[in-house]
């Protein structure tokens, strides 16, 4: 109060804007609390909205698994007998892509009990998830002239083991031969891919089938390759029949190749 009166007599506004100055602050206080408070609701409010988010969008993934694992099954080689390192190569890959390969990489967790511990539920449910639907994965990449030689089993490592030694059992080499056959009287050049490495895969059929003591002439390779042409190459085609000295499939393939080249 004596700093009051002693303002007064230097300058009789002093006080007076103090006082006011004062109730600026006060209501600027006050101001800024309210505003506080909206921030603080507001935060809440989002971090509510962000968790109620994040549960939506982890069970979309969920829901989206079978979608994701039908669009990368489409891109990998189903195993016929034959190709299984491949095939393994691929089944990693792309179950690593999709985060499924937990099962493959360790072995079953004992089963949960009342006193186990948070991280040993979460540890078993993710790999019961992994192990569930990288053997369903799997499953749709495999032949089915092959399928009913694989040992059954629910467990997604156990069933790679059995794919690898149904790769070498005799009993299975009948029907990979009928699929090899197959394949290499039925397969065509699409232009996915250069004629070389197309005449390389017809190439490598021709190997597998020697190596099951079915080896293909070298007159019928030709003609495979030949029949394996779309229409635009149909002009090739009758003048090679014209040919008296008819090529080899190394010579059929360098000719080919100038004729891709003349084409681009």
């Amino acid at each position: 109060m004596v700093f009051g009166v002693r303002s007064t007599r230097d300058n009789p506004l002093r006080t007076d804007e103090r006082s006011l100055g004062t109730v600026r602050v006060d209501v600027v206080e006050v101001k800024g609390q309210q505003f506080m408070k909206k921030k603080l609701n507001s935060g809440l409010s989002g971090v509510k909205a962000e968790e109620e988010e994040s549960t939506e969008e982890k069970q979309g993934q969920h829901a989206s698994a079978p979608v994701s694992l039908y669009s990368h099954v489409t891109s990998i080689i189903k195993f016929n007998g034959l190709n299984f390192f491949d095939w393994y190569k691929q089944i990693r890959f792309h179950l690593g892509v999709l985060d499924l390969d937990l099962a493959l990489l360790s072995e079953k967790p004992t089963s949960t009990t009342s006193a186990s511990s948070d991280e040993d539920r979460s540890f078993y449910k993710a790999w019961e998830r992994s192990n569930r639907l990288s053997l369903m994965f799997m499953r749709m990449i495999v032949v089915n002239n092959i399928k009913s030689t694989i040992k059954k089993t629910k467990d997604a490592k156990e069933f790679m083991k059995s794919v690898e030694k149904c790769s070498q059992l005799e009993s299975a080499d009948k029907s990979l031969a009928g699929t090899l056959m197959s394949i290499l009287t039925n397969i065509k050049f699409d232009g996915s891919r250069t004629i070389h490495e197309h005449i390389l895969e017809i190439m490598n059929l021709a190997v597998r089938l020697k190596t099951m003591e079915m080896e293909v002439n070298e007159k019928f390779l030709v003609t495979f390759i030949l029949n394996s042409l779309p229409s635009e190459y149909g002009p090739f085609h009758m003048n090679y029949n014209t040919l008296k000295d008819k090529w080899n499939v190394h010579e059929l393939q360098s000719m080919l190749i100038q004729e891709e080249t003349l084409k681009d």
